[in-house]
């Protein structure tokens, strides 16, 4: 591939199986995109993303494909025939591609957002109409050599923007939500105004162990209070399936950012003990 720009979400009119099955006839040289992902969850990974895949005809030299399974035991029955009935994602399927859409925008440095449009030099998140007359826009790259395909169909089109959420969140640190970080704020300030209120004790050291003391109290409380925050992020992804990549780059965002928190009151107490109470 010449660049990365957009990561186009597509629909089979299949399963993950035949799809693969399909894929495979030709090897490279034949048609596939990059990814699939089935009504489980499941992901399979047809071609490296060094590599172009054939899924988006004019755009496949800078589009990233992911093919998405409609039928199978997780969807209803519906006439393949008529495209508007093209079943909704399911979760687990929605999961993976938010999973899939965080890795490419962080390793390709792909804006997490919706593209409106295939006009050239757009760079984002798509789906495979918007490069098929005639839906596309005057001027932009056409997707498809087929007329009226309105994949992945209106029911998973209106999913996208959930599905570009729950990536942004991946990326942001999953489930830390901005009310979370609100709240892990609030104990923050909270935690430096107490002990900002406290700074007279530290020339006397007749109060010293019971600042102390008082000093270990609050980040106890502190503690509690940031467990019980964190302890309420439930249904965030767990470290199975194909979520360990999401998960561990979620963890790893959530610890920073405490870190970055703990470095602050590491350096207000500092600031308050006098000189001979410092370690070294």
């Amino acid at each position: 591939m010449s660049r990365h720009d957009i990561i186009c979400l597509h629909t089979m009119v299949g399963t993950l199986a035949g799809t693969d099955s399909y894929f495979r006839q030709s090897g490279y040289g034949g048609t596939e995109s990059h990814w699939g992902v089935g009504g489980d969850g499941r992901v399979f990974q047809w071609q490296d993303t060094d590599y172009v895949a054939e899924a988006n005809l004019n755009g496949n030299h800078h589009v990233l494909s992911v093919e998405t399974a409609d039928i199978g035991p997780e969807f209803p029955r519906w006439d393949t025939a008529d495209g508007t009935e093209v079943p909704a994602w399911t979760e687990a399927q929605m999961d993976s591609l938010a999973e899939i859409i965080a890795r490419c925008c962080v390793e390709y440095d792909i804006p997490c957002v919706l593209i409106p449009d295939s006009l050239p030099g757009r760079r984002g998140v798509g789906y495979h109409r918007q490069g098929v007359r005639p839906y596309m826009v005057a001027g932009g790259e056409l997707w498809s050599a087929a007329n009226g395909k309105v994949c992945p169909g209106d029911r998973r089109i209106a999913q996208i923007p959930a599905v570009i959420s729950k990536a942004q969140a991946i990326i942001g640190g999953n489930d830390m939500s901005a009310e979370t970080e609100r709240k892990i704020d609030e104990i923050h300030t909270e935690l430096v105004k107490r002990l900002d209120s406290r700074v007279h004790h530290m020339g006397d050291p007749d109060n010293m162990y019971g600042h102390v003391v008082s000093v270990r109290n609050m980040l106890t409380d502190m503690h509690r209070q940031l467990c019980a925050v964190l302890d309420g992020m439930a249904g965030r992804p767990g470290p199975d399936r194909d979520t360990q990549w999401g998960h561990n780059m979620s963890t790893f965002a959530r610890v920073k950012r405490m870190e970055a928190k703990l470095a602050e009151i590491k350096t207000t107490l500092a600031g308050l003990l006098p000189e001979e109470g410092r370690q070294k």
